[in-house]
Order: C-alpha cells, then sequence, then structure tokens
C-alpha cells in the first residue's frame, strides 16, 4: 500500500506542510512510524485529507 509523508501531500495538494499538520490534527489521524522516524500516512488517510482540501476549497467552508 502506498505511503505519503505530510511534505509530499502538501506538494499534491499545493499547500504548506503546516496546512496538512493541521489538517491531521483535526481529523484526528495517527501517523504510522516509518523508517528514519518519518511519520506516513496511508491512502485511506490520504483519501480523509484529500476530501478536506476539496471541502476546503470553497472559501466559506471551515474545517468545523
Amino acid at each position: 500500500m502506498k505511503t505519503y509523508t505530510k511534505r509530499e501531500m502538501a506538494h499534491i495538494f499545493n499547500v504548506s506542510p503546516r496546512t496538512i499538520e493541521d489538517d491531521v490534527k483535526f481529523l484526528g489521524i495517527e501517523p504510522q512510524l516509518g523508517d528514519r522516524n518519518m511519520n506516513l500516512y496511508d491512502q485511506n488517510d490520504f483519501n480523509l485529507i484529500e476530501q478536506m482540501r476539496a471541502h476546503l476549497e470553497n472559501k466559506l467552508n471551515t474545517r468545523e
């Protein structure tokens, strides 16, 4: 299964890694610990963040 780092997801969604970190905290996602102690996110986590990013594309929507 494909895994992603915050930096990879930030690049894919054209946002900062900090924005991805805020999404992860809000969604309550627990990363997996990978090689070199990197936080990795699986495809399910990616899909949740993708939905959050799509929701927030509308400027009137918030994380809440």
